[in-house]
């Protein structure tokens, strides 16, 4: 008989509050107030932190981010370079809904599976995208 289950992997609470801490320590290195929301494997929001002072643009952003890279299991700023190249791709990409193609969205990776991802709004592209890596490397202890 078929299995008809599956069984996933997730970031649990307490790993989630812990990588908000550590991008939210590397936004205050960078001198930003940024939002971090960090998403389970099914794209669905676990925690979100919005420092003082950070955007009211940056909830929403943030968590695009975040949702277009564990929706794709990549690093938003994949997206870049493919966009640029083929203006059909660019379009149907930019149709799906949440999908947000900035850098500062990153998949959380565990053993190998993509189990979660963090997206950050407040600096500029690669600033956003170097708190997201901070807040990630949690799961890599």
């Amino acid at each position: 008989m078929q299995h008809l289950t599956i069984t996933k992997q997730s970031i649990s609470a307490d790993a989630a509050k812990r990588a908000i801490e550590a991008g939210e320590a590397e936004a205050a290195r960078l001198g930003l107030a940024a939002s971090i929301a960090i998403l389970d494997e099914s794209g669905i929001l676990k925690t979100l932190s919005r420092m003082d002072n950070s955007l009211l643009s940056g909830i929403q952003v943030s968590q695009d981010k975040a949702y277009s890279s564990v929706a794709t299991q990549l690093p938003t700023s994949a997206w870049i370079g493919v966009t640029s190249a083929s203006k059909e791709f660019e379009l149907g990409l930019f149709s799906i809904d949440r999908i947000c193609p900035i850098s500062g969205g990153v998949p959380i990776v565990v053993e190998g599976r993509v189990v979660g991802a963090v997206g950050v709004s407040g600096g500029m592209p690669d600033q956003d995208e170097q708190i997201a890596n901070a807040a990630a490397a949690v799961f890599a202890s």
